[in-house]
Parts: structure tokens; sequence; C-alpha cells
């Protein structure tokens, strides 16, 4: 066995590197995948932050998956190694090791904590064929004792077409699940819509305290603020939609592009709406949405009283 060059040392590092990125972002986007479409209404945190852990995976294996067929494709190619060549391979299966068991853990945690079956089983399904597909092909390589050989080659092919394919199931599924980048777009739109809301109550309760009633109109709220109020939607600039019902409750409507997050995942579960916040601004549908408010003004003798919020669906 001859060792000419250092080309070989430089590409199965590149590819080591480029195969941990790579399985990372397969199994996070397989993760979020599980988050998504099997949402658990006890942890809110995991359905929101689903869709942007899928949409960077997917930007990963944009990049990764390209290159990592490019490194793989040319180091098989090549007849001859350098003898550190092993050692990255060795390192690089023994690191697989250690993340697949260090998961393997962690979901084992999840399920005595409380997590769904079948969130963790899916989990572990598909952490199984991401860390067992790349345990299987360098562990392999390194039973195999030949880069040129036939083993190489051969399995280089498969591995290649399982990497794809992987790589094409989750890219589809995700663009399926959180949609285009325009899909995304209105959703960051409908993120600063909540934001505004939310202000805005807390603003018009504050109002109430200090001044003993509601505000007439949102010009009144703005004249009294402190810093930066926004009292406009953030994409069309239409005015939100305010209205006082009685002396002591009011309405506030902005209108959205599309049911949020939430509110996908719980549907009409009305306990999985009550544990995630049953009248939470997050809960909104698409299109015109109204959350309704009732307060506690402060006394006749100017003593104040804290807001007895009382949230009622429009």
């Amino acid at each position: 066995m001859r060792h000419t060059t250092h080309s070989s040392f430089w590409l199965m590092l590149v590819e080591a590197a480029v195969a941990l990125g790579l399985s990372a972002a397969l199994v996070a986007g397989g993760f979020a995948f599980v988050n998504w479409w099997l949402p658990d209404p006890t942890n809110p945190w995991t359905i929101r932050a689903a869709p942007d852990s899928l949409r960077f995976a997917m930007a990963m294996l944009f990049v990764l998956a390209p290159l990592w067929w490019l490194v793989r494709r040319t180091r098989e190619k090549i007849k001859e190694i350098h003898p550190a060549h092993w050692w990255i391979i060795g390192a690089l299966a023994f690191l697989s090791a250690i993340v697949l068991a260090g998961d393997a853990i962690t979901l084992l945690y999840q399920w005595f904590s409380g997590e769904l079956t079948g969130r963790v089983g899916a989990k572990i399904t598909w952490l199984g064929l991401v860390a067992g597909g790349a345990l299987a092909l360098y562990g392999g390589e390194m039973r195999a004792g030949a880069v040129g050989g036939d083993f190489v080659r051969k399995a280089g092919t498969f591995a290649r077409a399982g990497v794809m394919a992987l790589v094409v199931f989750v890219v589809v599924a995700g663009f399926a699940s959180v949609g285009s980048p325009s899909y995304a777009r209105n959703l960051r739109y409908d993120e600063l819509r909540e934001n505004a809301l939310r202000e805005l109550v807390w603003r018009i309760q504050s109002y109430a305290l200090e001044r003993g009633s509601l505000p007439a109109s949102l010009s009144d709220v703005l004249s009294s603020a402190h810093g930066d109020l926004s009292l406009e939607d953030p994409e069309t600039g239409d005015p939100f939609d305010y209205k006082t019902l009685s002396e002591s409750s009011f309405e506030l409507c902005a209108v959205f592009a599309l049911p949020s997050p939430l509110t996908r995942a719980c549907g009409e579960d009305q306990r999985c709406r009550r544990l995630v916040g049953e009248d939470d601004i997050s809960l909104h549908s698409a299109g015109k949405w109204c959350v309704t408010r009732t307060i506690d003004t402060p006394l006749k003798d100017g003593s104040p009283r804290m807001p007895a919020l009382v949230p009622l669906r429009d």
C-alpha cells in the first residue's frame, strides 16, 4: 500500500467534518419534524421552535449534502492513502457512537420525564437511521482495510444514495411542514403583530389604572406612553382596531396572515388550548382576530387595584 500524497488525508479530514455537520443537520431536521407533526401541548416551546429549527436544518443540508457527495466521490477514486487516514475514520466512528449514545440517553430521559411515547419512538427511529448509517459506513470501511477496495466503491454508492434520500426527505417534508420562504415571511409579520398586541394590551391596562378609565382611542395611549409604541400593522400600515365594550372592558383586533403554530398544533382540542393558554394571543387564527380584556379601574378614593384579567374569546 503506497502513501504518495497528502490529498487523501485532506479529503478524509474534510469529509469527516462535513459528515458530522450533515449528520447533525439530519438529526435536528428529523427531531424538528417530529415536534411539528406530533406536538406536545405541555411544552409549547418545542412547537414554537420547530419551524426555525427545521428551516436551519434545511439550509445546512442544501450546503453540506452536495459537498459531502462531491468529497466522498473524489476520495473513492484515490488509490493511495495517508497514514493518518484510519485515525480520522476511527475518530469519526468514535464521535458518531458518542453522539448516538448521548442522544439516546437524552430521549430516554425525556420519556421518563413524561414525553409522549410516540414522539420518543419516532425520534429514536430517526436517530438510528442517521447514526446507524454513519457507523455502518465508516466502521465497515475500517474493517475493509483498503480505501480503494471493492467495499468502499460499493458502499460509497449505497451511502451516497442513502444520504441523498434522507436529505430529500427532510427538505421535502420541511417545505410541506413549514412552507415556502414567503410563508415564513408571513409568519414573521404575524409574530410582530402578536408582540404589538401584547404591548398595546399592557399599555391600555396601565392607562386605565393611572387615569381611572379606559382610553377613548389608541392615540390617547400613544400620547401618554413612554418610549416607542406601534399602533399600526407592521406590514400594511393599517391601524389596529380598538373599541371599548363597557367602562371596564375593551377589544383589540388585528388581521393575521396565518394561523399561529400553536393554533395549528392544538386545532380544536380544548385541553391543548388550556395547557398553552386558552386566550393567549399566540392562539390566533388567520384573518381578523380580536382579544377582549376586562379590567378593574381604580376605586373612587383613588386607591389603585391590580388589574384582574378575564380573557374572553371573540
